[in-house]
């Protein structure tokens, strides 16, 4: 007698298809202040105090706003020192994308074991959205609309994980993060355009989760919104090259001036990122999402570095990656403002954290990689460089690089 045929063993993406078919897909329901803040945004007659009264009903978000509010990008006129003055400045329909955005935040700071994934996902929604928002006006699109989409056309990705965390909570076998990456890439369009159902999006927000990879496809009336999504995307992906803002040349579809105006707008970056940091993982664990300090090569060096999370000291360099360590944790796969203490003056830029990894003798030795590099900023990491491969290996100007102590060698 033959024997029946092996039961099929489903694939991760095939197992999530299958609950959703199953209707065992639990979606959140959409924030509940920013859709009465969307409400009232709709409403010319509704005034500062109404909307200051809905924000103050949830302490988190009023700090957030207020925090947001008094940030370099709103400082005319001093700091905001009240709810009704922050509501003021951000005025109502960013306020209604900024309560948005403090839901979504919460959602991917929450631990798991693809925590860094989500906070990765949820770091990309915040540069599309700012990005979208920049370059919406000089296309004939609303700032705000264009922050929006920026910030919701992949939120099937962050369900994608989601479940997939589910899925690894319940025995499956973990991934590299590279193969996580393809299946979330596989899903989630699917998973968005099932959120936007349920959450009742307008038609143009569809079309952009439907069709940001293809603006093409799209209906003719929604091409120009759905395009900048597509071009913002890649502006995101360039940013992360070593190259920096030089590599948004590459970025098809991106007018020269538009590049310039991408590239003066990390500091806006910086404080958004600030304003929507994560909490540090509490687990002792490495978390490595990138090259891991011993696995980088470079040279050995020692100085100061300042983040806003405290001092650290610079233990290796190479041309795209510096490896620091301090007694504090940052917060991997999210982008920080770090101060270098060098000759002949110090320096600030904007870093991407692709690994945090507790040492044995305490502390953490972490890896963080230069974002958006332009300008000075550029020019100043480029003679760094230059004179400390100069100093360290004379003979070796820019060959093949030593490479420097790790825990395991000293």
């Amino acid at each position: 007698m033959a024997s029946p045929p092996p039961i099929p063993v489903l694939g991760p993406a095939a197992l999530v298809r299958q609950r959703v078919r199953r209707g065992e897909l639990v979606l959140p329901p959409y924030p509940a202040v920013a859709a009465r803040l969307q409400e009232l945004a709709r409403d010319e007659r509704v005034g500062v105090r109404t909307l200051a009264g809905v924000v103050g009903n949830d302490v988190a978000l009023a700090a957030l706003v207020i925090r947001h509010a008094s940030s370099a990008a709103f400082s005319a006129g001093g700091p905001a020192l009240t709810i009704e003055q922050a509501v003021h400045k951000l005025g109502a329909p960013a306020l209604a994308n900024f309560a948005l955005a403090a839901s979504l935040g919460g959602a991917a700071a929450r631990r798991g074991p693809l925590a860094h994934l989500r906070r990765e996902q949820w770091r990309d929604a915040l540069l599309s959205a700012v990005f979208a928002q920049e370059l919406a006006g000089r296309r004939g699109l609303h700032p705000d609309q264009a922050f929006l989409a920026g910030l919701v056309h992949d939120l099937g990705a962050t369900l994608a994980l989601g479940m997939l965390e589910e899925q690894l909570e319940q025995g499956a076998p973990s991934r590299r993060d590279d193969e996580w990456h393809q299946i979330v890439a596989d899903l989630h369009v699917e998973l968005g355009l099932i959120v936007a159902e349920r959450w009742n999006l307008p038609e143009a927000l569809r079309e952009i989760i439907a069709n940001h990879h293809d603006a093409e496809a799209c209906l003719r009336v929604y091409r120009p919104q759905v395009t900048l999504i597509q071009i913002v995307d890649q502006i995101v992906a360039a940013l992360a090259e070593p190259d920096g803002t030089a590599a948004l040349r590459g970025v098809v579809g991106l007018a020269p001036d538009e590049r310039e105006r991408i590239a003066t707008l990390v500091p806006r970056v910086a404080e958004l990122m600030a304003t929507f940091e994560p909490p540090v993982p509490a687990e002792r664990r490495p978390i490595a999402v990138g090259p891991t300090a011993a696995a980088t090569a470079g040279w050995p060096v020692d100085f100061g570095v300042k983040t806003t999370r405290g001092t650290f000291r610079a233990v290796g360099l190479t041309p795209s990656v510096l490896v620091v360590h301090g007694a504090q944790a940052l917060v991997p796969n999210w982008l920080t403002s770090v101060i270098l203490d060098v000759a002949p003056a110090p320096f600030e830029l904007l870093a991407n954290v692709i690994a945090c990894d507790p040492e044995p003798r305490g502390g953490h030795r972490i890896t963080l990689q230069p974002f958006a590099l332009n300008g000075p900023v550029k020019v100043a990491w480029l003679a760094m460089i230059a004179e400390i491969g100069r100093r360290a290996r004379p003979d070796l100007a820019g060959a093949t690089l030593e490479p420097f102590p790790t825990e395991n060698s000293r």
